[in-house]
């Protein structure tokens, strides 16, 4: 525990913790961080985000190779076997993952890293200079900062400026659910006015993610409680832009998978979602043509993951996304023939 407490507050500028892992599965074990440029990149076997990120960090390793150290950690893992899981995995991703990779000593790592830094999902990427972490973020977003590194040009203070304010919205959010949540646990226990009123009372500070995480919050309540309420909240969480409808399109997925789930409500919003041409982005477009096919519609499945492939060409976004979104078409379109 004596390194946990060390490292709390973990930001730029501050000194890394030790690499206390329990073993490296695969390239060259590693143990002082003191001298060099290091890459600390956390992941599990059971992150698809983590397993779409590895062949960039693959070639980051190979386009610095003798001048930074690449590590990936395996964190937060389950099962008997937690070795032999993520050896299997390391072995059957093969060049896609060709760098350095360790697996946490118990919750060592998770403790003195990922949660000294507040960092609460995966991947997460700490990069370090002699000893000293300079940025903290996500793999797919680190190039430029590491290129810096490596040149030193990089610009320190700014990183821990903007850390700072990303950690200061964080205790914002935090704040705000938490009032949430006792909202919502007065409403789930009978009293839906006082529940009501509590979420209706947490400061935002007119912040949107804020609002989108309230209007969320709601929806989970009124689907099967208050129909014209979540009818009505529906209509709120659209008119709050691409983001409303991309977090609008998660809870119509999450909620058809629901047993007893209105599969003919859910699928007409869902399809409000994707035939729409004011703002969404490819994200909220992907989720909706699964939220479709969970509805069993794969006729409007497929309309709305072609407008996404379209949409992912046209905006460069990543090829990650696209072959997901291509597989996922591939499915919808046998559905639909099937169905026919």
């Amino acid at each position: 525990m004596a390194a946990l407490s060390s490292a709390q507050g973990l930001g730029p500028g501050e000194p890394a913790p030790p690499l206390r892992v329990a073993e490296f599965v695969k390239g060259k074990a590693v143990t002082d961080l003191s001298k060099g440029v290091f890459v600390i990149e956390f992941w599990a076997t059971w992150c698809s985000p983590c397993i779409q990120s590895m062949p960039h960090i693959s070639s980051l390793a190979k386009k610095y190779e003798g001048k930074v150290t690449v590590i990936g950690v395996s964190v937060w893992e389950q099962g008997d076997d937690i070795a032999g899981l993520v050896k299997k995995f390391v072995e059957g991703q093969g060049d896609r993952m060709s760098y350095n990779v360790a697996l946490d000593e118990g919750m060592t790592m998770a403790e003195t890293w990922m949660k000294a830094a507040d960092q609460r999902g995966i991947p997460a990427t700490f990069i370090l200079n002699d000893g000293v972490v300079q940025w903290i973020g996500h793999p797919m977003s680190m190039d430029e900062p590491l290129e810096q590194i490596v040149r030193g040009t990089f610009d320190l203070a700014t990183a821990q400026t903007a850390f700072a304010a990303e950690r200061a919205r964080t205790a914002k959010f935090d704040a705000f659910m938490a009032v949430v949540k006792r909202g919502a646990e007065l409403y789930r226990s009978g009293d839906r006015e006082a529940g009501r009123s509590q979420i209706e009372s947490a400061d935002s500070g007119g912040d949107t993610e804020l609002n989108i995480q309230r209007k969320s919050t709601l929806l989970e309540l009124y689907i099967d409680a208050e129909p014209l309420r979540f009818r009505r909240t529906v209509n709120e969480l659209f008119e709050l832009g691409r983001e409303g409808r991309t977090n609008l399109a998660f809870f119509c997925l999450n909620a058809v998978q629901a047993p007893g789930a209105n599969k003919a409500m859910i699928g007409q919003i869902v399809a409000r979602i994707a035939s729409d041409t004011g703002e969404i982005d490819p994200l909220g477009l992907y989720i909706a043509g699964l939220a479709l096919m969970e509805c069993e519609n794969p006729e409007g499945a497929v309309k709305a993951l072609e407008r996404c492939v379209k949409m992912i060409k046209e905006q460069n976004v990543s090829r990650e996304l696209l072959a997901e979104v291509t597989e996922s078409l591939k499915v919808a379109r046998e559905r639909a023939a099937a169905s026919s």
